[in-house]
């Protein structure tokens, strides 16, 4: 079953792609000649060897280097997170901090 995937943006990303012109409901497209393009950008920057799931990869190492909880982190890539974590966290809509001091005990100093 296909399910929405909504992630939280901020006021500067939400500033710039309101400003961009949008293709019916979408601001992004797909690219059909994506392969055509990557041709092109290979030969500008004399690079080869790469493929597009490596900027997943190098995204996600920059989440962690970033201190992004791993957890979050995945979520962030579209993965499903297992047992509890992922109905815990995937379905939660509140920062994790929050939903912790709901549920912990107050520390009188």
């Amino acid at each position: 079953m296909k399910v929405d995937l909504i992630r939280p943006l901020s006021g500067a990303a939400l500033e710039v792609l309101s400003s961009l012109p949008r293709v019916g409901e979408f601001v992004f497209r797909p690219l059909p000649a994506f392969g055509r393009l990557k041709r092109d950008l290979d030969d500008r920057a004399g690079v080869r060897g790469w493929r597009l799931h490596d900027l997943r990869r190098t995204g996600r190492t920059l989440l962690s280097r970033a201190g992004v909880n791993a957890d979050h982190a995945e979520r962030v890539l579209g993965h499903k997170l297992p047992g509890i974590r992922g109905r815990t966290i995937g379905s939660s809509t509140t920062p994790q901090r929050s939903m912790h001091s709901r549920h912990s005990p107050r520390r009188s100093s």
